[in-house]
């Protein structure tokens, strides 16, 4: 995306999620993600080979009425609407369906 910055992009997940960065190998941070996993949704991502920190959703339903009501109640927890409905188009900007 034009203008991306890992910074900036990090900086707008916190304002709304724990955000966690620790040290290890991408297996770390794999078993950290499914451990994280047990308690909510949990993810990591990579930029090439520097890793970007874990978000943890510990409240998914709070967080999809609050984030995701224009999406019906059982789709909100996707994480294909959480992906497109509130990382893509409510902090990176990119229109729906993109």
């Amino acid at each position: 995306m034009a203008g991306f910055s890992a910074d900036g992009f990090l900086a707008k997940v916190r304002a709304h999620l724990p955000v966690e960065s620790r040290d290890g190998s991408p297996e770390d941070a794999m078993r950290a993600v499914e451990a994280a996993g047990r308690d909510g949704k949990s993810d990591r991502m990579e930029r090439g080979r520097e890793p970007v920190p874990r978000r943890h959703l510990p409240d998914l339903p709070a967080f999809c009425d609050k984030f995701l009501s224009k999406f019906p109640p059982q789709l909100r927890p996707l994480d294909v609407v959480l992906l497109h409905g509130f990382i893509l188009e409510q902090l990176l900007g990119s229109p729906p369906g993109l």
